[in-house]
């Protein structure tokens, strides 16, 4: 849940799309595109899809842009602190 824990801890107010999550989709699409071309130079008789996993309100759409899916986490739910 990189979006979301980044937005978090940087003081992004709790929006995925603020500038806060822009800077945090800067961070994780180099990775996202360097695990496609690894991917890619494997030569592989089908094309594996690359996706992401985060909160659900949490998905920037830089980072939507660059994978072919997403999932949606619902820790967050359990993550309180209540005890």
């Amino acid at each position: 849940m990189y979006a979301s824990s980044y937005v978090l801890k940087n003081g992004g107010g709790g929006t995925a799309n603020s500038p806060v999550g822009d800077q945090g989709a800067a961070l994780l699409v180099p990775n996202i595109e360097d695990t496609r071309a690894t991917l890619k130079d494997m030569n592989l008789d089908k094309i594996i899809p690359v996706g992401n996993s985060d909160a659900g309100s949490y998905f920037n759409n830089k980072v939507l842009a660059a994978i072919d899916y997403g999932v949606c986490s619902l820790s967050l739910v359990w993550q309180t602190n209540d005890g």
